[in-house]
C-alpha cells in the first residue's frame, strides 16, 4: 500500500510533527509511505518538496492578503485557504492508494484542489480550521455558534460546541 501525506511542513509545527512521525511509523511497519510538504526541514528522503520556494513564497503571501479585511478579535492563526500551490498536482502524480491531509494551510493547498486529489482520502483535523471558517482556533466565539443557529433554524447550547 502507498500512503502520501500532503503537510505545510515535514516537522516544522505540531500538526507537521504528528504528520512526520505517522509516516516514519508506517515506514518502519513496511507502508510505502511519503510525504508532500511545501517546507521541508527534515533529512527524510521520503519527504518531498516539489513546490519551488518562490511558488511557497507567492502563495503563502496571496493566502495572507484576505486577513488584511476580516473583523475578528480572534487573535489565533487564521487561513483563508484563498491561494494555494500545485502540491495537490504532485500528490496525484504519486498514484497513491491512499491521501492523507494534515495541516494545508499557508497557501499549500486550496480547499477547491481537495476533491480533485485522486482516490480515497483522509484527513487528520489537527485544528478547527477545516469546519470554523478559516480561523484555526476559537474559545468563546459567539459568531460560530450564531452561524451554527442560522444553518440549523435552532439555538444552539454553548455547551454541546
Amino acid at each position: 500500500m502507498k500512503i502520501v501525506h500532503l503537510s505545510s511542513s515535514d516537522i516544522g509545527g505540531g500538526a507537521a510533527l504528528a504528520a512526520h512521525r505517522l509516516h516514519s511509523g508506517l515506514r518502519r511497519d513496511g507502508v510505502d509511505s511519503w510525504m508532500i510538504v511545501g517546507r521541508k526541514f527534515s533529512q527524510d528522503p521520503y519527504v518531498l518538496r516539489p513546490p519551488s520556494a518562490l511558488e511557497m513564497e507567492i502563495c503563502e503571501r496571496l493566502d495572507r492578503q484576505p486577513r488584511r479585511f476580516l473583523k475578528t478579535k480572534n487573535q489565533s492563526h487564521i487561513s483563508s485557504g484563498w491561494a494555494g500551490c500545485s502540491a495537490w498536482k504532485h500528490a496525484n502524480r504519486q498514484r497513491a492508494d491512499l491521501t492523507h491531509l494534515h495541516w494545508i494551510n499557508k497557501g499549500f493547498v486550496r480547499v477547491e484542489a481537495v476533491p480533485k486529489l485522486r482516490g480515497p482520502l483522509v484527513w487528520s483535523l489537527h485544528d478547527m480550521w477545516a469546519f470554523a471558517g478559516g480561523e484555526h482556533y476559537f474559545d468563546d466565539c459567539v459568531r460560530y455558534r450564531r452561524a451554527i443557529s442560522r444553518t440549523t433554524g435552532r439555538r444552539s447550547n454553548p455547551a454541546s460546541i
